[in-house]
């Protein structure tokens, strides 16, 4: 009886054990397009700022005399050599004075050589002799200064570059130290920009700049 008992509580327990499930795998298709290949890539971070750009080498370029601008050979733009004329001004008064101070020397030169001569034969005092001196150095004086006056009707550009501004025209009269022209060398730039110092730390030397106009055009990277 009890042999009987056993075998009928262990077949119930046994009846009662699920057989162990088998899970096929499910194969899924993808089309090529949905495919997306993965590869390493560095990610860059940007730091926004706004500044100014400038050249490192510039030249402001102004009238040395006042008078009236006769000719112009260069636009904003245009590129310059060392010494180029960039314009000129009306010179016939500068030569007018150059004239009148050429015919004085002249007249001066005269008057020290007959002076020399009769100073070395004891005709004249030294007095004499020594104001024939220093009218002749006066009127050196003078035709050299009337020269450089007309030297500066000519408007040359004081070094190579480009000329970023050009702030007059053919027929304007200028007056003393007026600003004419300025020239900048743009091999070297720089840009002045304001950086929050929380951000400074971001900025090292050798980073790469992408720089935008107002027209957010890519000037320049590098």
């Amino acid at each position: 009886i009890i042999c009987t008992l056993l075998f009928v509580v262990f077949f119930t327990r046994a009846s009662h054990v699920k057989p162990t499930e088998i899970i096929t795998p499910t194969t899924i298709e993808l089309l090529d397009s949905e495919l997306v290949t993965i590869t390493p890539q560095t990610l860059a971070r940007s730091l926004p700022f706004i500044g100014n750009l400038k050249a490192v080498h510039q030249a402001t370029i102004r009238s040395k005399l006042a008078g009236d601008i006769r000719e112009i050979f260069v636009r904003e733009g245009a590129s310059v050599k060392a010494g180029q004329i960039l314009a000129r001004m009306d010179n016939i008064e500068a030569q007018a004075y150059v004239d009148q101070n050429t015919a004085k020397l002249e007249i001066a030169q005269r008057d020290y050589d007959n002076n020399k001569r009769l100073f070395d034969r004891g005709f004249i005092s030294s007095t004499a002799f020594e104001s024939s001196v220093s009218n002749l150095k006066a009127a050196q004086a003078a035709v050299s200064l009337t020269n450089k006056s007309m030297r500066d009707t000519i408007i040359r550009s004081p070094i190579r570059g480009q000329i970023a501004e050009r702030m007059i025209q053919i027929g304007e009269k200028v007056t003393v130290d007026q600003k004419l022209f300025t020239v900048i060398d743009p091999s070297q730039l720089e840009i002045e920009a304001h950086i929050p110092v929380e951000q400074i730390n971001q900025i090292r030397v050798g980073q790469a700049v992408q720089l935008f106009d107002d027209n957010a055009k890519i000037k320049s990277v590098g």
